[in-house]
């Protein structure tokens, strides 16, 4: 008896898909491109980012050649006139030159883009059968697109966004940072409470996948009907299994501890938080080597803050390339990663991809993504608490010498239920369990 799954005809919608670009467009190319593997697809995404500063059709061209036997058509969509108009009045009034600029801006235009996404699939659906629907991206709940209203069973996700970082973490920052994070956490409350259609969205989705803790809290409250976790990051496994007998042989003697910190050099990634862990303990900044990559528009101060803390043994790297990247995790013992707002984190995944124990908050993705055989997560509540879990998290790797060890070994399990490929075949299962209770 054949007991092959249904190949299904899916239409998805992908603001953000691109082969060579990093965050959401990343996991548009690489969970999209994969689910043509089980299912016969179609992607609804945006020609161009709004500002025009990346083409995504052309970059999906180059990498990727269309034809009649492909399970996987791409279908890009042009910025609508008033989504130009909008994004023109964004890049200028912008303090940030970011591919975003001024969020509610950006999304104001996303809301126009997805409006243009449902005459099209509408259009799509009077010669092509689908037989459901999923708004793929934006990751935020904000954005949940116009496809529930098709009438086909309708995926909603992978979907975030619904934390609102608490107030402790914005004591010491400055003015216009505070205001930002107060508004918007007021702004998340109202749209949580009053948006018609995202509560439309979510009546009529036949499931929803959420990534975070905080996101799972918001869905139940909607009284989301189907719902489970899911990540928005997948990991790489393209590397050398590390063997036990090896692992056994990283013995840290007298050696320092060698931890590396990766992301963006800004508030939302916190790194005073690891700096503080450390200049406040003398006896454990003896003991560890602090490697720091990444740039940003806080580079001065944090180098300062080191100094002031007195913590000299930090190689400052700077923005290096991905494969130096993954070379520095290789040769790292711990992976610190301080950041106090994101949905998953691709930088955990390839830290666990190349056999790199993690130390993070309990928190987020990571809350799904750090087990105990992989990591060491640590409460979140306030700076001070993260101070001292970071603290803590440091001299347990460095006082019990098997447990680096063996983290190495979890990481590299973990990682491999985490693949790209795991996640694709996770939501094309997602799509065959629907369809039978949608008939």
């Amino acid at each position: 008896m054949n007991l092959e799954p249904k190949r299904l005809s899916v239409l998805i919608s992908a603001h953000e898909v691109s082969p060579i670009l990093g965050s959401e467009c990343s996991s548009g190319w690489n969970v999209l491109t994969r689910l043509g593997k089980y299912h016969d697809i179609v992607v609804l995404h945006a020609e161009k980012n709004q500002f025009g500063t990346n083409n995504y059709k052309a970059e999906i061209d180059k990498f990727y050649h269309q034809d009649t036997e492909s399970s996987v058509k791409f279908v890009s969509i042009s910025q609508p006139k008033i989504t130009k108009i909008i994004a023109k009045v964004n890049k200028l009034l912008s303090p940030e030159k970011t591919s975003v600029g001024i969020p509610p801006l950006y999304f104001l235009g996303v809301y126009f883009w997805e409006r243009a996404v449902l005459k099209k699939a509408l259009r799509l659906m009077k010669s092509t059968k689908f037989d459901l629907v999923h708004h793929f991206n934006h990751l935020s709940y904000r954005e949940p697109g116009f496809l529930y209203k098709t009438g086909l069973p309708f995926v909603w996700g992978p979907v975030s966004g619904a934390f609102s970082l608490p107030l402790s973490f914005l004591k010491g920052r400055p003015l216009g940072y505070r205001v930002k994070f107060i508004l918007r956490n007021c702004l998340n409350v109202l749209r949580k409470q009053f948006s018609i259609r995202i509560r439309e969205a979510v009546n009529k989705a036949s499931l929803v996948l959420y990534v975070t803790p905080d996101d799972r809290l918001f869905f139940e409250s909607k009284n989301c009907k189907n719902m489970h976790s899911s990540l928005d990051v997948g990991a790489n496994i393209a590397f050398k299994e590390i063997d036990e007998s090896e692992v056994s042989l990283i013995p840290l003697n007298n050696d320092p501890l060698r931890v590396l910190w990766a992301g963006r050099l800004d508030y939302l990634k916190s790194l005073d938080l690891l700096l503080k862990a450390l200049g406040h303990d003398k006896e454990l900044l003896s003991k560890v080597h602090l490697t720091v990559v990444g740039d940003g528009e806080l580079s001065h101060y944090y180098k300062s803050m080191a100094a002031a803390q007195g913590v000299h043994n930090i190689l400052w790297r700077g923005a290096v390339s991905n494969a130096e990247v993954l070379d520095l995790m290789k040769s790292a013992d711990v992976l610190v990663h301080t950041s106090v707002k994101e949905a998953g984190s691709a930088v955990v995944l390839e830290s666990l991809s190349v056999g790199l124990p993690v130390i993070c908050h309990d928190a987020f993705g990571f809350s799904y993504t750090i087990t105990e055989n992989c990591g060491l997560k640590i409460p979140f509540r306030d700076p001070a608490k993260s101070i001292l879990g970071f603290n803590r998290a440091l001299w347990r790797c460095i006082n019990e010498p098997e447990l680096v060890p063996s983290l190495k070994l979890g990481a590299k399990d973990r990682a491999s239920k985490l693949t790209w490929d795991a996640l694709a075949k996770s939501i094309a299962m997602d799509y065959c369990n629907i369809i039978p209770s949608s008939n």
